[in-house]
């Protein structure tokens, strides 16, 4: 299978939005920033980006299961290993059950709660496929436009069992917004604005500025996982758009940030060790310091643990279980 091209500043992309991740999940942003951080719908986006069209169906199960499936059961599997050896230890840590890694009923109940992305966009893949093929088959004309609308219509319904607070087994009431922002994140890249020197890259430049103050203006407290969108379906589509252009081209301007691009590229290893890294890290810097000062401490202690130590063991002891290898 081909290798998929890599681009620094697209590394640097996923790499701020992992940090705000992390930052979050950390509390760190909630101590100065009340609105929630948009980074998982910009993931969708970005891995719609490289949807291959021409992928037969097993080459796409195989990547499915590769870069999605296995990590998100391995370090599902892991964090409980982990945290159930310390409470046989006696240390006082948040309980799972293993049965909710195959039947996840919220976001929230992934034991690796993080990890519920790679859980959605398997789903999501193989239906934007279907999708694809479905509106290749039926349209000649406006192709792009029919999906669009589709995907529209498609990531409303998901809008519309968010705001009724519907939950559905296996995160299927997260899936419609995800395909919609998957769907949109291949749009995009129909439009060659991957190549390190586009077309109209001079017009997506020029709008960086104007774009983050229609974000700034419309953002609302916007969380996929709990299924919390505080603002109108348009306006949410719109919000999210505007970020993901403006930090698009001003990442294509900047280029190569060092630890930034680092975590970027092995985003898939910070998603999924995170979540394990920072309960460990807040029980032991709530016994030093307050908890504000714990927050800050853990927040910069895990994001240079991953440059430094988690990422580089991973890739080099479990490669297996990080999308890097194949099993």
């Amino acid at each position: 299978m081909a290798q998929i091209q890599r681009y620094d500043y697209i590394d640097t992309f996923k790499g701020g939005a992992m940090i705000c991740v992390i930052l979050w999940h950390s509390c760190f942003l909630t101590l100065f920033y009340k609105h929630s951080v948009v980074s998982v719908p910009l993931f969708f986006i970005i891995s719609g980006l490289f949807y291959k069209e021409n992928l037969s169906w097993k080459e796409l199960l195989i990547r499915n299961i590769k870069l999605l499936l296995i990590p998100y059961l391995a370090y599902n599997f892991l964090k409980l290993l982990i945290f159930k050896s310390l409470s046989l230890l006696g240390v006082n840590v948040a309980d799972a059950s293993v049965l909710t890694i195959f039947y996840p009923l919220s976001a929230e109940s992934v034991p690796n709660v993080a990890t519920w992305y790679l859980l959605v966009l398997f789903i999501v893949v193989p239906l934007f496929k279907v999708l694809f093929m479905a509106v290749k088959l039926m349209a000649s004309k406006w192709q792009k436009i029919i999906l669009l609308l589709v995907l529209l219509l498609i990531g409303y319904s998901g809008y519309i069992l968010a705001q009724n607070n519907i939950r559905l087994p296996w995160l299927m009431d997260i899936v419609p917004i995800g395909l919609l922002f998957y769907g949109i994140g291949y749009l995009v890249s129909s439009m060659q604005v991957l190549l390190p020197k586009a077309k109209y890259d001079w017009l997506g430049y020029s709008l960086i500025i104007p774009l983050l103050g229609v974000y700034l203006f419309l953002r609302k407290y916007v969380s996929m996982a709990s299924g919390t969108y505080d603002l109108p379906y348009v306006q949410l589509v719109v919000m999210i758009m505007s970020l993901f252009v403006s930090l698009f081209y001003l990442c294509k301007a900047v280029g190569y940030v060092p630890i930034i691009t680092y975590i970027g590229r092995y985003s898939l290893i910070a998603l999924c060790t995170h979540m394990i890294m920072i309960p460990l890290s807040m029980g032991v810097t709530l016994r030093f310091y307050d908890y504000n000062t714990a927050v800050v401490v853990t927040s910069i202690a895990t994001i240079i643990l991953l440059r430094w130590c988690v990422i580089p063991f991973c890739i080099r002891f479990l490669p297996w279980i990080s999308g890097i290898r194949s099993l």
